[in-house]
């Protein structure tokens, strides 16, 4: 294939891609293929899509760079880079250009004016429409606060709005209705106008109207206005379904700003704590979004005040993707509060609003700034509607709190029943509710049952309570508490237990062990030299058995718990019993670790333990023989099971996707392919749910098992949105499988042009990776494409798939990898299918390339019986293709003959049923009639067997009709001699039938 085909292939394929990564990533290899070819014409065509693409993401820095580089070669010369192709205009791109770069700080007031300037001088050469030079101008001077012309020129654009368009010379206007209305909400309701704010939202709903950026934006500025005016159902209205058109594309965080705004002044705080927490790493989404990000940042900061003066300044805020925050609220370490993130958010939007004022000589986003400060709910209202959303991550939909459950798991119909309240119930459940991540009910329930509990209970409610600080980095409030425990335990008579505590402090609770053993094993020697209890060493034993078990001492790990839990009976060898169970795996003692997990099931414990340890027995199969194995599967699948539906209950994120990949595999292994699916079904939807980091493996391995099991529509729509959210310059690898399964699933979907486009981007990340075998892997997939569509472009991508292969196989050498396919079967393969593509395209050489590939498998050791019959019937259909029938006849037998060894009675039913077609194609009726009754007799026999299948029944059904009417034929006439060398001396051969598609 030419490379300008190919780029022509990848631009139709993405004029046919919704707005995404995924077409981005067609277009810019679009872009890099023109410029490798020196082809500046399909580089400006492109570059032109690569614009508008961008212009509908919100990537400013790639529009920036595709829009100079088109803008350069149109006024270098008109004719041959028109302003308009296709559907694409150069002009009306111009038209936002100089909006996007007022709105960042990093671009002076000399740029702006310069580019101004340039877009007057641009649309008067080409005679448009000047209102979208006026508007530009308003939208610039807006942002940089100057009041005087920004009035202006909204006035005029205003009044040409009004006015009847006169002679120009483009038809085509070049101004958005929608972004015009959205500017005036935002220019009324900035200096208190909220009526005509509000008039102009009217006017933007009723007109249907939009672009890249509109609606969604000027909706969200409506909102406030049509608050503040007494219109509070249209507001919230709007809100709830504005935001659904905003919350997946980073390209709306201003618009998003809007939407937290509008929850903190109708008192939604939880409601805004959870878009913050979703929205707020769209903040690195676009480099050069200073506006929209000052937005957000206001917006943040004054939902986390609303939080703090209602008493909850301490609530935990976990930001989506945190990591990518550290360049504009600073580096954290410990999770935020929305005290802290306040302060941080404020931090940033006063830097930004320097920024801004600096370079424009005012102090309008200083104005702004303090606006957003003063800002106050004018209303409580938290919607029905928002209520699971307003729920903490850690609780499913469907199934009950933890904190509406007691520890022998009834529901909350009990929750009045005075046992909840009992301590060791309130313990239990805080454990629950702490295991799930809701901090705030695990507290609540420690709070309840300090008062009332035991000695032995109040010490493991302050060592909850202790554990979780130091999870969350509040090492100070650990201590704090720590110091309150110890004097709980003296006064209770626990002086072992304080003894302990004073000596290794935080150790025991969670504290980092890197670097600690000398100090834990002084620790527990003291505290035999002590005679302490033994419980009470028990605990150090358990912390240094765990820093043992990480050093891969697991043989020291055993001894210690085993000595350390000999006379501890109540519940709190818990933790021993898991590690030690931990410990006898690592050694491959199995039995002893069931045992282990066996007593603490025995234990009263809670749900969440009692689940870890379930799933823990049922992964005890994965260590055995075959036949061990299918004998504990049934009670390693109800393990499983069991662990499942105690995690659902609980709520527990993390829980249900362990305990669904571990039934996934196990129902797997025994052929329930359905079975597997709705396990990873269940914890993808699970980690969709609590917006899990997760969730993309998630669905990347359930898309996988979909393509596996020819389910290609579902993979397709998984894997969309998994591209989708994939980083542009993440793993090449990766990236690259990504596409790989995204084209299997798009083949299996019936569309090939999007398998083509998928499979060409997952060769280039590849080839960047450096990555042969998975090229060659790919190579073989598109060569296969091509061959299936009867594309010669096959032959020369087969050939690279083969010599990649080859590369690959040169790298691994006799090494163990752990690629799923051997590149020596990747060679073989790629061989096979490019003699078969060689001979359907008339090569000879097909017919070398088929020796090559026996050769290969012999000197590799892979020449089985079938492969052999495989690879003879791909030589008679060479030969078919290549019109040499009779040979094609005698290899058509001896595959069959094959087959029939190899034990696949159907492949030599097929081979047979091919032959006779070749035969009647020359003439030869009777040896086809013989070849079509032992084709049938094949077909029976596999049936017969048990080996038939719907699509041999059909094939069958065919030859048998093809044979009767081989037999109903009315006998020939036989011809009179005639003379050797005379012109009447010509055979005819009669067309054979068509052989079945390749």
């Amino acid at each position: 294939m030419r490379a300008e085909d190919h780029v022509r292939r990848l631009l139709r394929q993405s004029d046919r891609t919704p707005t995404g990564q995924l077409e981005r990533a067609l277009l810019q290899s679009a872009v890099d293929l023109s410029d490798a070819l020196g082809d500046e014409v399909l580089a400006y065509e492109s570059r032109m899509r690569l614009s508008a693409w961008a212009a509908a993401s919100g990537d400013s820095s790639v529009r920036l760079r595709a829009f100079d580089r088109c803008l350069e070669l149109h006024l270098g010369d008109p004719h041959r880079f028109p302003s308009a192709v296709g559907d694409l205009d150069l002009l009306w791109d111009f038209a936002s250009i100089p909006r996007l770069l007022a709105g960042s700080p990093s671009y002076d007031r000399e740029a702006i004016a310069g580019c101004l300037d340039e877009m007057l001088e641009v649309f008067s050469f080409h005679g448009a429409d000047l209102r979208a030079f006026d508007f530009a101008r308003f939208e610039v001077a807006a942002l940089c606060g100057d009041e005087a012309l920004a009035r202006e020129s909204l006035a005029r654009v205003a009044g040409e709005m009004r006015a009847p368009r006169g002679e120009q010379g483009r038809a085509e206007p070049l101004l958005c209705d929608a972004c015009v209305l959205s500017a005036e909400i935002a220019w009324h309701a900035e200096r208190g106008h909220l009526d005509r704010a509000a008039a102009a939202a009217d006017r933007l709903r009723e007109s249907g109207s939009g672009c890249a950026d509109e609606p969604e934006l000027g909706l969200s500025r409506g909102l406030v206005p049509c608050l503040l005016t007494g219109r509070l159902d249209e507001a919230r209205h709007g809100h709830l379904e504005g935001y659904e058109r905003v919350r997946h594309n980073p390209k709306h965080l201003e618009a998003v700003a809007g939407h937290v705004e509008f929850a903190v002044m109708v008192g939604a705080t939880q409601r805004a704590l959870r878009l913050v927490e979703r929205h707020a790493c769209w903040l690195a989404a676009d480099p050069l979004a200073g506006s929209a990000q000052f937005a957000f940042l206001c917006a943040a900061g004054g939902a986390m005040d609303a939080l703090t003066r209602s008493g909850r300044g301490g609530t935990t805020v976990t930001p989506l993707n945190a990591a990518v925050l550290a360049a504009h609220l600073g580096s954290r370490v410990g999770a935020w509060t929305a005290t802290t993130f306040a302060r941080a958010c404020w931090t940033a939007a006063s830097s930004l609003a320097h920024a801004f004022d600096t370079r424009d000589g005012n102090g309008r986003f200083a104005r702004r700034l303090s606006a957003a400060r003063a800002i106050r709910p004018v209303t409580a209202w938290e919607p029905s509607a928002w209520g699971g959303d307003g729920r903490h991550r850690g609780t499913l939909t469907g199934g009950p709190r933890a904190d509406a459950v007691d520890a022998g798991g009834r529901s909350g119909a009990d929750a009045t029943d005075d046992r909840l309240s009992e301590p060791r119930a309130l313990l239990a459940r805080a454990r629950e509710c702490a295991a799930v991540g809701d901090r705030e009910a695990a507290d609540s329930a420690v709070d309840e049952a300090l008062p009332r509990a035991d000695p032995i209970t109040r010490s493991e409610l302050f060592a909850l309570r202790i554990r979780m600080h130091v999870e969350r980095g509040d090492l100070r409030a650990a201590e704090e508490q720590l110091a309150l425990r110890v004097d709980c335990l003296i006064v209770d008579g626990l002086d072992d237990d304080a003894e302990v505590d004073l000596q290794l402090g935080l150790l025991l609770f969670g504290a980092p062990l890197a670097g600690r053993r000398s100090e834990l094993e002084r620790g527990l020697q003291r505290a035999g030299e002590l005679e302490l209890a033994p419980a009470a060493q028990m605990r150090i034993s358990v912390v240094l058995a765990t820093q043992l078990m990480r050093e891969g001492s697991y043989t020291e790990a055993e001894n210690l718990l085993s000595k350390a839990l000999d006379g501890v009976v109540d519940v709190r060898r818990s933790a021993g019993l898991l590690v030690l169970a931990d410990a006898y795996f690592a050694l491959g003692r199995f039995q002893d670790a069931l045992s282990a997990i066996d007593l603490l099931l025995g234990d009263p414990i809670d749900r969440a333990l009692r689940a870890s340890a379930l799933l823990r027995r049922s992964t005890v199969v994965f260590t055995l023989d075959p036949v061990q194995a299918m004998e504990a599967m049934d009670r390693a699948i109800d393990d499983a099971d069991r662990a499942l539906h105690l995690f659902v209950e609980l709520g527990h994120c993390e829980g249900v996707l362990d305990a669904c990949g571990v039934l996934g595999h196990l129902l797997g292994r025994i052929g329930s392919v359905e079975g597997s699916l709705e396990a990873l079904r269940t914890a993808h939807s699970t980690a969709e749910h609590f917006e899990h980091p997760d969730v993309d493996a998630m669905a990347f391995r359930l898309a996988c098992a979909l393509v596996r099991a020819d389910c290609g529509g579902e993979a397709r729509q998984l894997l969309d949105d998994v591209v989708e959210r994939m980083p542009l310059e993440g793993d090449r690898s990766l990236r690259g499988e990504m596409f790989y399964w995204l084209a299997h699933a798009c083949r299996q979907d019936d569309d090939d042009p999007a398998a083509y486009g998928a499979w060409s981007l997952a060769l280039e990340e590849f080839a960047r990776a450096d990555d042969d075998h998975a090229s060659a892997r790919v190579g073989i997939a598109l060569g296969r494409l091509l061959f299936d569509n009867d594309d010669p472009a096959s032959v020369e991508v087969l050939r690279e798939a083969s010599r990649r292969a080859r590369a690959a196989m040169r790298r691994e050498g006799h090494r163990t990898t752990n690629r799923d396919v051997p590149a020596a079967t990747l060679l073989i393969d790629a061989l096979h299918l490019l003699g078969r593509a060689q001979a359907a395209f008339g090569d000879p050489a097909a017919l070398r390339t088929l020796d090559d590939v026996v050769k290969e498998a012999v000197a590799l050791q892979r020449f089985a019986p079938l492969f052999e019959a495989n690879v003879a019937e791909s030589r008679a259909r060479a030969l078919d293709d290549l019109h040499r029938e009779s040979e094609a006849v005698a290899s058509a037998r001896h595959a069959a003959a094959l087959y029939d060894v190899a034990g696949d009675p159907v492949g030599a039913a097929r081979l047979s049923v091919f032959g006779a077609r070749l035969l009647v194609g020359t003439g030869e009726t009777g040896e086809a009639d013989a070849l079509y009754g032992a084709g049938l007799a094949r077909f029976d026999s596999a049936a017969g067997s048990g080996h038939s299948t719907a699509e041999a029944r059909i094939e069958r059904a065919i030859a048998a009709r093809e044979q009767k009417a081989l037999r109903d034929r009315p006998a020939e006439p036989q011809p009179e001699a005639i003379e050797p060398g005379s012109p009447e001396n010509v055979t005819t051969r009669e067309p054979a039938p068509p052989a079945p598609a390749r």
